[in-house]
């Protein structure tokens, strides 16, 4: 019996072919996607250098490396000068009120021709149109951008899959099957559709 298991596990390793690694051809869409990335890794680098020239940028820098340990600047409170703050700060809000309930006033005579007959009985079908037109220039500008952005990415990137996978459906494309068990998905285990 264990002569048998010998020669089967020796007959398998012979019959199975050696898996040998495929060596990766580096071509012009691999160099573009590594400059892709290299591209982005250098501009989030160049955008956190640049963040960490602010003055708050540089307070966090100095708080990340002292390990967390961060000394408040303590500064001297002076009464005086908050005082004529805040009564500047009062006067100012007494002058906006003073324009705001003269404005208040002006806007309360004009708005007789306001209704709430509606879009159809309110005598404005031309703001039909120019939501109409609004709605329309967001879907144009939307493909042309959509359009653009596919056309950049196309220059580093297939943006569709090949014929072959594509005929394979899930399987070619995520190694797997959406809808193993069409028995699962109906609900039913023996097997008659609903």
């Amino acid at each position: 019996m264990l002569d048998l298991a010998k020669g089967v596990r020796a007959q398998i390793i012979k019959e199975t072919a050696p898996k040998v690694a495929k060596k990766k051809i580096f071509t012009m869409q691999g160099l573009r996607r590594v400059a892709l990335w290299g591209g982005m890794a250098s501009g989030a680098l160049l955008i956190a250098v640049i963040a960490s020239r602010s003055d708050v940028g540089t307070r966090r820098l100095a708080s990340a490396f002292s390990g967390g340990r961060t000394q408040v600047a303590t500064r001297s409170f002076d009464a005086e000068a908050e005082t004529r703050r805040l009564a500047e700060a009062v006067r100012g809000l007494s002058a906006d009120g003073e324009q705001i309930k003269s404005r208040l006033a002006t806007v309360e005579q004009d708005v007789s021709d306001v209704t709430a007959a509606g879009w159809l009985w309110g005598h404005h079908p031309a703001q039909i149109l120019v939501q109409l037109c609004a709605a329309l220039t967001i879907i144009v500008w939307d493909a042309c951008v959509t359009f653009a952005i596919l056309r950049i990415l196309g220059l580093f990137m297939k943006l569709r899959a090949p014929d072959e996978v594509l005929e394979q459906g899930d399987i070619g494309v995520h190694s797997e099957e959406a809808y193993p068990d069409e028995d699962l998905v109906t609900g039913r285990l023996d097997g008659v559709k609903a």
